[in-house]
């Protein structure tokens, strides 16, 4: 009788499959950084935090922050469980997510090699609400939080609001240095072993032979044409965004309460928008 009306979590399983990685560590939409959280490296294997809540606190595990080594095996197993649906409800039984799956095959079952007890205290704070943890965890000393909710926290909201509309959130947020910071650091190649420089990748021909979205081979990993070469302010977008997608956004797996008519392909538009120069340079056809 259990509820699947979360199926977005379950995209949660893909961060398995990223086994270019040594590491990797997911998060939930709601987790804010409060500062640095470099410490997550400090666990090596799989980690989640053990908090008072659920149907049985002894053995649930929230793994709104989660480390793990990817791997094949793992996702294999997280994938054929969720199938089988061989696999018990560890936090309601009217409610079923990714949680549950991993509750089983990491903690229950000890197939993602050893497991460690993530620091609530410092990577997960909050994600024992409504309930309370077993130990005192002052806020400021908090790397992540969880379970963070603009109507709760107004003030810390508002500071938020006023960095992103003063793009300050990042500081490569606005034109100049944002297209500098594309193309910092060691001298980079692409496949044809061309130089990954500002000239080459702004200027150079894409695959119809002219210069509209530059060279394609320097796109990847979040550099666009319009950010590395234009100087498009990835803060407006996200406020922007915000704005749009209003407060039950839910990164890129929910939609509004009461969706606007076309609300989806409105989406599809502004991105195309945002980054038509790229598509084109990218698109084997016209």
């Amino acid at each position: 009788n259990s509820s699947f009306s979360r199926l977005y979590t379950f995209s949660k399983f893909e961060v398995a499959r990223l086994t270019q990685y040594e590491q990797a560590v997911a998060f939930d939409a709601d987790i804010i950084f409060m500062r640095n959280a470099s410490g997550l490296q400090q666990y090596p294997n799989f980690a989640a935090s053990q908090v008072p809540k659920g149907k049985n606190p002894k053995i649930y595990m929230n793994n709104g922050m989660m480390v793990l080594r990817p791997s094949y095996k793992i996702y294999n197993g997280l994938v054929n469980i969720w199938r089988s649906g061989d696999f018990s409800l560890y936090y309601s039984d009217e409610e079923a997510t990714e949680q549950d799956v991993f509750t089983e095959l990491c903690w229950i079952r000890k197939e993602c090699g050893p497991v460690a007890d993530l620091d609530a205290c410092i990577f997960n704070h909050g994600s024992w609400i409504p309930g309370k943890f077993y130990r005192d965890c002052p806020a400021r000393h908090a790397a992540a939080r969880h379970n963070f909710k603009a109507s709760r926290e107004p003030f810390l909201t508002t500071s938020l609001v006023s960095a992103m509309q003063m793009g300050t959130c990042r500081q490569r947020a606005s034109g100049a240095p944002a297209m500098a910071a594309c193309f910092e650091g060691p001298e980079r190649l692409s496949e044809t072993g061309e130089v990954q420089n500002y000239d080459n990748c702004c200027y150079g021909r894409n695959v119809f032979y002219d210069y509209m979205g530059g060279n394609p081979g320097c796109w990847y990993q979040g550099a666009t044409y319009e950010r590395c070469c234009i100087g498009s302010r990835d803060a407006e977008d996200l406020r922007e965004d915000l704005v749009s997608y209003g407060q039950s956004w839910y990164g890129l797996s929910s939609i509004p309460d009461k969706p606007s008519p076309h609300w989806q392909t409105q989406i599809c538009q502004r991105e195309f928008v945002r980054h038509r120069f790229t598509l084109w340079a990218l698109s084997p056809t016209s």
